[in-house]
């Protein structure tokens, strides 16, 4: 195998590990500030996690 074989999966192996890593991370928790911020987390509306699995 040539590197210019590997070198293609290198870096898409390389850009998924960054978006795991990093980016997803982050989206999550500016999803989460936006939710405290607009009062919507279940701590700021008295309603209360259930679980369904019953």
């Amino acid at each position: 195998m040539r590197w210019g074989n590997l070198l293609p999966l290198l870096v898409v192996i390389g850009l998924a590990l960054a978006y795991v890593r990093w980016v997803r991370p982050r989206i999550r928790q500016a999803r989460y500030d936006r939710w405290e911020r607009e009062g919507l987390l279940p701590e700021q509306t008295g309603e209360r996690r259930h679980d369904d699995s019953t």
